[in-house]
């Protein structure tokens, strides 16, 4: 599983782009990601973009990743 120390840093990763001036453009997409032979999580994956840069930063479907989504009115789609 992933690591909750891990979830949280890539959660604050994606809150400092935000301060920076970084958006998050809409839909947020949902997906199974594989680890290894232990199975999968759910994954969020978002993208964030600021003028012509673009970047996807994937968080683990936690607790905290749900709220943060809800607090900025975005959906997820499951692909």
């Amino acid at each position: 599983m992933v690591h909750l120390d891990d979830a949280t840093k890539r959660l604050e990763l994606v809150r400092y782009h935000m301060q920076q001036g970084w958006q998050i453009d809409a839909p947020v997409l949902g997906r199974h990601a594989y680890l290894d032979q232990r199975g999968s999580i759910r994954a969020v994956e978002v993208v964030l973009s600021r003028s012509e840069m673009r970047q996807v930063v994937a968080l683990p479907d936690t607790a905290s990743v749900r709220e943060f989504l809800h607090q900025y009115g975005l959906n997820v789609i499951d692909v």
